[in-house]
């Protein structure tokens, strides 16, 4: 078998967690790979749309995606090391479905170009539609922002 890249390798991870977190109504949020001295080290954060996903369910899913990799061979089983988590508060928001989980929640979000004269705004996350994040930011002032615009979001606490 030739050799994968790391993005390929990413992708191939992605569809295969995909494939068997899906069912159990999960989402990848993230795959991260990174190269040590002795293996490779694959970070996994899932969660459910709605958040709460268990630590159970985070060690049921870690031994089944150790599985699948072991059984489609795309790594050789004892040069990887996989942590699967369920995402912090502290954790950015990355695409639609991240901010959709979040809805009614605090939340700061950075720009890369301003909306209203700022590149950075805070308030409370009221909508997510068509691409666009509407925040209210208090004093009865709402800013609708487009998703391809954010560099990145995160929650406030």
């Amino acid at each position: 078998m030739p050799e994968l890249t790391l993005e390929q390798l990413k992708c191939d991870l992605v569809s295969l967690a995909t494939s068997i977190f899906a069912p159990e109504g999960v989402d990848v949020i993230d795959i991260t790979l990174k190269q040590r001295p002795q293996e490779l080290l694959i970070e996994i954060l899932a969660d459910k749309p709605l958040g709460g996903i268990s630590i159970e369910q985070c060690v049921q899913l870690n031994r089944a995606m150790v599985k699948a990799i072991d059984n489609t061979g795309i790594l050789p089983e004892d040069g990887y090391a996989l942590e699967l988590a369920s995402p912090g508060i502290d954790r950015p928001l990355l695409n639609q479905k991240d901010f959709m989980r979040n809805l009614n929640r605090a939340m700061r979000v950075f720009l890369k170009e301003p909306v209203d004269g700022k590149k950075e705004w805070q308030g409370t996350l009221m909508g997510v539609a068509n691409g666009q994040l509407t925040v209210f930011t208090g004093h009865d002032k709402q800013v609708v922002v487009s998703l391809d615009k954010v560099t990145r979001g995160m929650l406030v606490i």
